[in-house]
């Protein structure tokens, strides 16, 4: 194994930049994703009776919200969190960069 003073010593390790960015995005995924992935399903589950409606509005009603919901959750689960990661907030928050123009 690996001896507890070189674990110690990494975690008190500041991060870089990219990697403090790369650490909020994963845990924003971690802390969030379920309730995205959550509501995402229950949307799609009752949007999938609007599917078998006799009304001809309701059936593309449904594959409508389905489209959309599938999109706004990939969207939200792996599009953001990799432009986050990538291109993300700086280890500053912006209260205190904006304050420093104030």
């Amino acid at each position: 194994g690996v001896p507890e003073g070189v674990i110690e010593a990494e975690i008190s390790k500041p991060l870089a930049p990219h990697e403090l960015r790369r650490a909020r995005a994963r845990v924003a995924v971690l802390r969030m994703g379920g309730a995205t992935l959550s509501s995402g399903a229950s949307t799609i589950g009752t949007s999938t009776f609007l599917l078998v409606c006799t009304l001809t509005i309701f059936p593309k009603l449904g594959a409508v919200v389905i489209a959309v919901t599938l999109i706004s959750v990939i969207a939200a689960l792996v599009v953001l969190p990799a432009v986050l990661s990538l291109v993300g907030p700086g280890p500053t928050p912006l209260y205190v960069r904006c304050a420093r123009y104030l």
